[in-house]
């Protein structure tokens, strides 16, 4: 297998690097190549991922590439990594929110429709290069936020096979397996929603479902939250849900306290990782140990490495093991489009994922799950497109936007700091 990772310069790479290592025995890989434009930043991340390649005997060939059309070329797997713009472009997402006063976090709201619109046509032009020089059988693994609106983007665009991902998931299973004392091979997670707009509905093991169970661990000891970044969200809200919510979606049900967070921070998010960023680059340019640096905690993307992997394996194995991945929709939820990108338990094989069917969907999420989504697909079309109103209207569709005139104002200054060309058509607001 040759695995190409696209954004190969981030600070996350390492992590998945020595995942990939760990995987040896279970992954028939021959090469990895780090891509990235900065050429100064993979030379930086490569040397540690050399270091741990060395500490490992060398498993497979390591090869660092500026040059798109070589990385690719007989790729078998195409990590996607990248981050249009960098930390930069991410902390005037935040702020754009925070000017307009609604929530500017980078994969949800204003924020998360900026990163969608830059990200977007640039994931498409490396999809049509891959799709001239790498295999035929070739799959893409999108991690590339915001998750779900790129893999959508992905999935309407090429003919290439997608299966997005996200740590949100990954990291509620092992919370309730460990909150449980139960392994979580042993368990079955009823989860269903989009790309950090999910529901934990169900865990079973041998047929019981301990959800109430959960709910009622979670809501007697907030301090399990916090640990979770689930840091608005309050015991009632889990209690009345009968589920347990994404942390993102604290965002949804508790915009305004959301927004004076951000708002009264010392510093945005983008801003505490560029710093962690540069001490992390620091650190890989002179180590000799192979031993990661402690900043990497704070990094974020905890189990990244691992869910990647994980799927990896699973399709070159044919394991046919059950992951919660970002895939075509199909029938597993009748009240969405067959062809929406959802966030479901589905088996993984070497034929990609299919879903599992959900079930109905309570009426307390499914609004939320449908407007959502109705915002995702018009990100999509305004992104691919360029018109005024896709653009309009898909912010207008986001619950965290406003009012048609706020989402105007909203697209307003977001063109005025973002430049780019969108054909006419807007409505009269």
């Amino acid at each position: 297998m040759k695995l190409v990772i696209i954004g190969g310069g981030s600070t996350y790479t390492p992590e998945l690097f020595q995942e990939l290592i760990h995987a040896r025995d279970l992954l028939p890989i021959s090469e990895v190549v780090l891509h990235d434009i900065d050429a100064e930043r993979l030379q930086t991340v490569g040397r540690f991922c050399s270091l741990l390649l060395q500490h490992a005997a060398g498993p497979f060939q390591l090869t660092l590439s500026t040059d798109i059309e070589t990385s690719v070329t007989d790729a078998d797997a195409v990590v996607f990594q990248l981050r249009v713009g960098g930390q930069e472009a991410r902390h005037q997402d935040i702020m754009l929110g925070t000017d307009l006063g609604i929530v500017g976090q980078e994969t949800t709201g204003i924020g998360g429709f900026a990163k969608a619109m830059r990200t977007i046509p640039v994931v498409l032009e490396y999809c049509r290069i891959i799709a001239l020089r790498a295999k035929p059988s070739c799959r893409i693994i999108n991690f590339t936020n915001p998750s779900g609106i790129v893999t959508q983007a992905i999935s309407d665009h090429t003919d290439l096979p997608v299966i997005g991902l996200c740590n949100i998931p990954v990291i509620l299973q092992k919370q309730a397996a460990d909150l449980l004392s139960i392994p979580k091979e042993q368990l079955l997670f009823d989860y269903v929603g989009l790309n950090h707009l999910g529901w934990m509905r169900g865990v079973y093991h041998q047929g019981t479902n301990h959800i109430g169970r959960l709910v009622e661990a979670l809501a007697d000891d907030p301090e399990l939250f916090r640990a979770s970044n689930h840091s608005a969200i309050d015991s009632s809200l889990v209690r009345s849900l009968g589920m347990i919510p994404s942390p993102y979606l604290q965002y949804f049900y508790y915009t305004d306290t959301l927004c004076k967070k951000i708002r009264d921070a010392a510093q945005t998010r983008a801003e505490i990782v560029m710093d962690l960023d540069r001490r992390i680059l620091d650190y890989f340019s002179t180590d000799t140990t192979g031993v990661m640096p402690p900043e990497m905690k704070g990094r974020g993307g905890e189990l990244y490495s691992y869910a990647a992997v994980q799927v990896l394996i699973s399709m070159a194995t044919n394991r046919q093991d059950v992951q919660i991945v970002n895939t075509i929709n199909g029938s597993a939820i009748p009240e969405l489009l067959s062809d929406d990108i959802i966030e479901v338990p589905s088996v993984i094989s070497q034929n990609g994922a299919v879903p599992l069917v959900t079930g109905k969907i309570e009426p307390s999420i499914l609004g939320l799950i449908q407007q959502v989504k109705a915002y995702e697909r018009l990100t999509v079309t305004a992104a691919v497109h360029r018109r005024y109103d896709d653009a309009l209207f898909a912010l207008f569709n986001n619950p965290l936007t406003g009012d048609l005139s706020q989402a105007k104002k909203a697209l307003d200054l977001y063109l005025t700091r973002n430049p780019i060309p969108l054909k006419a058509g807007a409505a009269d607001v």
